[in-house]
């Protein structure tokens, strides 16, 4: 990177609708990087400073950066401005992985979601389609569904997302313990 004069990974924003493993992929990330993490709950009103945030991370270099539901820090311009001052302003965030979620990106501003220099890359994790709802399902359902019934219920889980799928297999699991089935 230093002989490329290539920056360093700033970051990447995770966005989607609730319960398809945003913030599970942010953890596992975390987790599998054995680095320290600093995160930052913006669903609180962003009680935490943003600055102290970045200078935590700074100090525990390398280390990851995390803001848990980034769409809520910017309800006023001046903390968009500062924000964006931070991740790409004077001082270098080198050593700082930065991850984010959101579950409303039209409420991003566009200078964090398109711009480049902000967070390296934008991935929509959306609904599961129709193969990774079969594979789930079945998984989940494993020795207690046939095939058939598997993909039948796979078609007709067509709006649920991950959490939904696993709720469904949990009430299900319950019931027919509930009734002597399991």
């Amino acid at each position: 990177y230093d002989r490329l004069r290539l920056a360093y990974k700033r970051g990447f924003l995770f966005v989607g609708p609730p319960g398809n493993g945003n913030t599970l992929l942010c953890s596992t990330i975390v987790a599998r990087s054995g680095l320290p993490c600093v995160t930052m709950l913006c669903a609180d009103g962003g009680k935490d400073d943003l600055g102290d945030a970045f200078r935590k991370a700074a100090r525990l270099a390398p280390c990851v950066l995390v803001f848990e539901d980034i769409d809520s820090l910017f309800e006023r311009p001046a903390r968009t401005a500062y924000f964006l001052n931070l991740m790409d302003g004077f001082r270098t965030n080198e050593g700082v992985l930065t991850l984010a979620t959101t579950n409303h990106p039209d409420s991003v501003d566009a200078a964090i979601l398109k711009r480049p220099s902000r967070f390296d890359r934008v991935w929509k994790i959306d609904d599961p389609d129709p193969a990774c709802r079969r594979g789930y399902l079945g998984r989940l359902f494993e020795g207690m569904l046939t095939e058939d019934e598997i993909a039948r219920l796979s078609r007709d889980t067509g709006e649920f997302s991950i959490a939904y799928l696993k709720e469904l297999y949990l009430s299900s699991a319950h019931r027919a313990a509930q009734e002597g089935r399991a």
